[in-house]
């Protein structure tokens, strides 16, 4: 039987299991070891203690980018996740 754990929609499922499995407690500077060029997304219409966590992890992670992008609460439509994406992977990396 398929359990869904998010009441918004079984589109949130799969970030909120990934959120539970590691977010709760963690702090940013955790990340810091990442040497991976890394992108971080967050929606302009986020919880904005998820923004200021968004900003943490730029600030932790040495060769990461930070975008609030227009969006919803925690989202943002594929086509701006696709753009924002290929552009990010198409430009040079650290």
């Amino acid at each position: 039987m398929t359990q869904i754990l998010s009441t918004e929609g079984p589109q949130n499922t799969r970030t909120i299991v990934h959120e539970l499995t590691f977010l709760p407690g963690t702090p940013a500077e955790s990340f810091a070891t990442v040497k991976t060029p890394t992108l971080i997304m967050a929606s302009d219409h986020t919880a904005p203690e998820i923004l200021q966590w968004a900003t943490e992890l730029e600030e932790a992670i040495l060769h990461s980018t930070g975008l609030v992008l227009p969006g919803e609460w925690h989202g943002v439509d594929d086509a701006t996740l696709t753009e924002t994406t290929q552009q990010y992977l198409s430009s040079p990396q650290p």
